[in-house]
């Protein structure tokens, strides 16, 4: 196990497109400047055999994009990789570690010790262009943001949200009174795709979280759009249905550690992506 080198771009690339991830090398190249260090590779007798992230965030880590050789697999390596990932979080302070499972890959990751938490939605849609409901804002300050999205996220993301803003600023929205009670965040590639994420609105302001939705779709230089959403949370469930939007693929949240320490479901809409949590 090594940490990841600009050289192996080529590699994580082509892993992760074989499993139609999706990725391009810029996507790539900003994961690895969040997480130099937890970018992490298998090499198995001289030769790249597998990568995986984690991203630290206080309690709680997150562990995304684990993909090995098809030539390579069932050989422990996915199992090397998954216990030095889940050594490294430990190391700087996660007591829990949480990760999204494809269906097929529920069974390894229970064998691993990973316990099923709930269902996530993977959904797709195109970019309608409707007017906003009510104005947002551009935050300039990340703090109360950040400080908001530990209430729910139950970590400290803010490198990431300080990362996304930095990188999209015009998709990076907010909306406050006295306070923070809502934010959203999206990112944009380079094949005319976009992503939305994270997506975190009070619970008491449903509204708030239709507005930034429908403000985000406005600001969007992309038609064809994607999100993970909760499928416990029936609000984002009715407000994206509303936009046409539809599920891709499902996915299980599981987790090492304690329950108590996972972002809640009601008031996250959408999760910042499946590789980060």
């Amino acid at each position: 196990m090594r940490p990841m080198v600009e050289s192996d771009f080529d590699f994580a690339l082509d892993l992760a497109n074989q499993e139609h991830w999706e990725y391009d090398l810029v996507d790539l190249e900003r994961l690895f400047r969040l997480l130099p260090s937890g970018s992490l590779v298998a090499e198995h007798d001289g030769a790249r055999a597998g990568w995986v992230l984690v991203s630290p965030y206080g309690s709680l880590a997150w562990v995304g994009s684990l993909v090995v050789r098809a030539g390579l697999r069932g050989k422990g390596i996915g199992a090397a990789l998954l216990n030095h990932a889940v050594g490294y979080a430990r190391e700087r302070g996660a007591r829990t570690v949480g990760l999204y499972s494809y269906g097929q890959s529920v069974g390894f990751y229970e064998k691993m010790g990973f316990t099923r938490d709930c269902d996530f939605e993977h959904i797709e849609g195109v970019r309608r262009e409707r007017l906003p409901k009510a104005s947002v804002q551009h935050p300039e300050d990340l703090d109360e943001v950040a400080k908001f999205d530990s209430r729910y996220f139950r970590g400290n993301r803010r490198r990431l949200l300080e990362a996304l803003h930095r990188e999209f600023p015009d998709l990076f929205l907010s909306q406050r009174e006295a306070d923070v009670l809502g934010y959203i965040s999206g990112k944009s590639f380079t094949n005319e795709a976009a992503e939305i994420g994270p997506w975190v609105c009070d619970v008491k302001h449903v509204e708030v979280a239709e507005q930034l939705f429908a403000s985000e779709l406005d600001q969007l230089p992309s038609k064809r759009v994607s999100l993970t959403i909760p499928s416990q949370n029936t609000e984002v469930h009715r407000i994206v249905r509303e936009y046409g939007f539809r599920v891709k693929q499902k996915v299980v949240r599981m987790f090492l550690g304690s329950v108590a320490d996972l972002p809640l479901v009601d008031g996250v809409y959408a999760a910042a992506g499946l590789d980060v949590g």
